[in-house]
């Protein structure tokens, strides 16, 4: 083949290669936001906020539920938008919360300053079983542990002492009419008031500890002395006072709407 047809052909064969790739060549797709499939269902706890451990009172939560995230902040309810990103960031945004006022003023500073640091989140790291909601440099703006589940299905208690509905509480210690509460596996709450049996349904959530049960019967009996049944009455209406509810060993608290115990058990062995 003569020369300058040779050269003439490799040039062809070049300019198309070249063409050829060009047209095959890839470009990376850009990082989207997606749902982060670990953290997604999950609950948590406030453990401390920016190095500082969370102030008694409500428990402030954090739950991610299909790319939102809900909870308490202390005082106010609260939701936003959460999205993690293919390079591993996260961020939480669009927060709303309600609008009530509570007291102390330290549990409301506690709730603005965990409100402004979510808008700061940069990054969600698990480790050790903790989650750590960090800024764009690395700070931990926030950690959070797993709630413990202090579930009441399936446990029995005996009540060892209950609110008198005046500011006092009324111990039973010894008595013979004993006070008693079982829950049920499939919601249902029962026990002796003393005189007379009870049965409830109940609701319950570890996360936030909330506490609800509405009366379905209750026997009729007459007991002497009357005094057994004042102090039925007393209990009755100490456990429609509870909304809230605490375990800690082998002792169930459960609390008013104001903070202030209701009823007092201790876990039947």
């Amino acid at each position: 083949m003569n020369p300058k047809n040779i050269a003439l052909l490799f040039l062809i064969i070049v300019l198309v290669s070249g063409c050829s790739s060009g047209t095959n060549k890839k470009t990376a797709p850009p990082p989207v936001s997606k749902t982060d499939t670990t953290l997604d269902g999950s609950e948590w706890l406030l453990e401390n906020l920016y190095g500082q451990p969370r102030l008694l009172g409500e428990p402030i939560s954090l739950h991610f539920a299909q790319g939102k995230v809900i909870g308490s902040a202390g005082c106010n309810s609260y939701s936003g938008i959460y999205t993690r990103t293919s390079t591993g960031t996260c961020q939480i945004s669009e927060v709303t919360l309600t609008k009530k006022t509570c007291q102390p003023a330290a549990i409301m500073g506690q709730e603005d300053k965990l409100i402004t640091n979510l808008h700061k989140v940069a990054a969600c790291d698990l480790l050790n079983n903790k989650l750590f909601l960090k800024d764009e440099k690395g700070t931990v703006l926030a950690t959070f542990i797993p709630p413990q589940k202090q579930n009441l299905q399936g446990t029995s208690w005996k009540a060892t002492s209950f609110s008198d509905g005046q500011g006092g509480m009324i111990h039973v210690y010894g008595w013979k009419w004993p006070l008693t509460a079982q829950f049920g596996d499939h919601g249902q709450f029962s026990g002796l008031a003393g005189c007379n049996s009870y049965l409830a349904i109940y609701k319950a959530s570890p996360v936030d500890q909330s506490f609800h049960f509405d009366m379905i019967k209750m026997t009729s009996k007459q007991c002497a002395p009357e005094r057994i049944m004042q102090q039925e009455g007393s209990f009755m209406a100490a456990l429609y006072s509870a909304t809230k509810y605490h375990i800690e060993d082998r002792t169930l608290t459960l609390e008013d709407a104001e903070g202030k115990t209701a009823v007092v058990f201790i876990k039947k062995s």
